[in-house]
């Protein structure tokens, strides 16, 4: 489970197209949900255990998330609602 996205910044400070973005990190509490999303250049890159272009901490209000079996389905459910994923596509 990812998404592909385009961002307009990276770590190394140029912009890149379709990143592949995994959620690396997810905390819960009653309150809210830390996520963390780390963008590796394409899949392979992930696959192959390169470092990511790109980081970012999101927190989502715990009440926000929609019920479900599966955590990792309701973040990136809950990350296609916020502004900097808007435009992210499941692959």
């Amino acid at each position: 489970m990812a998404l592909s996205i385009t961002l307009t910044e990276t770590n190394i400070g140029i912009p890149m197209a379709d990143t592949y973005a995994r959620i690396t990190l997810m905390r819960c509490d009653k309150e809210q949900t830390l996520m963390q999303i780390s963008h590796y250049a394409n899949a392979d890159a992930r696959n192959g255990n390169a470092s990511p272009v790109f980081d970012r901490t999101l927190f989502a209000p715990t009440a926000e998330l929609q019920p479900g079996a599966n955590p990792l389905a309701i973040g990136y459910a809950w990350l296609k609602t916020q502004p900097e994923y808007s435009d992210a596509e499941n692959c």
